[in-house]
Order: structure tokens, then C-alpha cells, then sequence
């Protein structure tokens, strides 16, 4: 039997998992390779429905398209969702 995450929960492995789908880039020096958002950013549309749905699906393949869809926005909406409330850029698929 599987057990199930809480919304948190699951909002934090998001996070720890797009984390690690990325690579930043390289910069010389000392430079931070990380930015915060800008305080005064008004939030978008909330992904934690798309993420909750998304964790109970890991068993399986899930294109980014599927995930924009299942939110109803565009890929492109998407993208800037998921860079703005988990804090990485989502892996190509």
C-alpha cells in the first residue's frame, strides 16, 4: 500500500525535484548563480491542483504539455507559473 503526501508535502518534493532538473550557468567570479523574485510580483494562478495531480502520477511519463493542459494555460503561461511558485525551470519534455 502506498502511502500519500499532504499538499505540503508534496509542494516540497516539487520543489526538491525541479531543483534538480536543472543546471545553472556558469559565471565567473563570485557571482550567485540564483536571483530572487522580485518582491512586488503579483502571483499567477496557483499550480498546487497541476502538482498535487502530478505526484500521483509519477509512476508514469508526464510531458509538459499534459501538465499545461491539466492546469489550462498555455505552455508558455506554464512555464513562467512553475519558474514564479516552485522557484526552477521545469525539465524539457
Amino acid at each position: 500500500m502506498r502511502a500519500r503526501a499532504s499538499t505540503s508535502e508534496a509542494k516540497a518534493v516539487a520543489a526538491q525535484v525541479g531543483s534538480r532538473m536543472i543546471a545553472a550557468p556558469h559565471r565567473s567570479g563570485d557571482q550567485p548563480q540564483t536571483r530572487s523574485a522580485p518582491a512586488n510580483r503579483a502571483p499567477g494562478p496557483s499550480l498546487a491542483d497541476t502538482l498535487d495531480w502530478a505526484v500521483r502520477r509519477l509512476d508514469r511519463d508526464l510531458p509538459i504539455a499534459e501538465l499545461a493542459e491539466h492546469a489550462s494555460m498555455s505552455l508558455r503561461t506554464f512555464n513562467r507559473q512553475f519558474r514564479r511558485q516552485v522557484g526552477a525551470a521545469r525539465s524539457a519534455g
